[in-house]
């Protein structure tokens, strides 16, 4: 092998050693990136669960906080008042952006973190989050927007920290 091409290949080694040190693990060794999924449920899946998953997927986004938020109703009954939809414009909320969808027990079954606004039937498992005490939006929009931002950002410092648990930690 001619001394040119072993000094290439020493060099090679070199960098490729190097760069191994900086990048850290594997990706093989590197735990798996899991997205926390959020459900969001109000009586009629309208208003509150569909205004918390766009507040929260802006305000995860603005932070780097990997989040999927999805918004669910007990029944589905159109409760925009044209106030309330005039607000959200503003504040640029789009509840519209997913179609409305009544709570089946797998959409609680799948979700990592559950807020509900309202009481739920006996038949499925209580939420993590109980914010059945939350304001109208429709009555009064700028208090139930404060005090919307001041729970999410409790519950963003939360998942910030979030780490699912494993099967085998359960067993």
């Amino acid at each position: 092998m001619p001394v040119g091409s072993l000094l290439l290949s020493r060099r090679s080694l070199v960098l490729s050693a190097s760069y191994a040190v900086l990048a850290g693990p594997s990706l093989a060794q590197r735990p798996p990136v899991v997205t926390p999924s959020v459900l969001f449920i109000c009586r009629y899946g309208t208003v509150k669960s569909p205004i918390g998953r766009e507040v929260l997927r802006r305000r995860a986004s603005e932070q780097g906080v990997a989040v999927a938020p999805y918004s669910r109703g007990l029944t589905i009954e159109d409760h925009i008042t044209p106030r309330l939809a005039q607000a959200l414009r503003a504040d640029e909320i789009d509840i519209w952006s997913e179609p409305r969808r009544v709570l089946d027990p797998s959409d609680i079954a799948r979700a990592d973190v559950v807020v509900a606004f309202d009481q739920l039937p006996a038949d499925l498992p209580p939420p993590t989050h109980d914010w059945s005490d939350f304001p109208s939006f429709n009555e009064d929009y700028a208090t139930a927007r404060s005090e919307l931002d001041v729970r999410l950002a409790r519950l963003l410092d939360d998942l910030r920290r979030w780490r699912p648990i494993s099967a085998a930690a359960v067993s």
